[in-house]
């Protein structure tokens, strides 16, 4: 609305709040650089390890949580959070 718009006689009371909540997904892609020893002494090879949240998986814990809020509370089926 526009003071253009208002009677002359219209007088400011101030304002109101109005709160709107919205989702936001965004890809948030990390890399890890793991340094590999070799031991020719020994044949073996020695890698650093990666965090114990992102081990035996390609996906962080972000998701994970994601997948089971929505398996658990929404009752969302796997063949669903497979699609979406």
């Amino acid at each position: 609305m526009s003071k253009k718009d208002l009677p002359k006689d219209a007088q400011y009371k101030g304002t109101r709040d109005v709160v709107i909540q919205d989702i936001n997904f965004n890809l948030n892609n990390t890399k890890f650089i793991i340094h590999k020893y070799y031991s020719p002494f020994l044949g073996k090879v020695f890698e650093g390890q990666l965090p114990p949240e992102y081990k035996g998986s390609i996906f962080g814990p972000g998701i994970w949580s994601f997948v089971i809020q929505f398996h658990y509370e929404a009752r969302m089926t796997q063949n669903l959070l497979l699609k979406f």
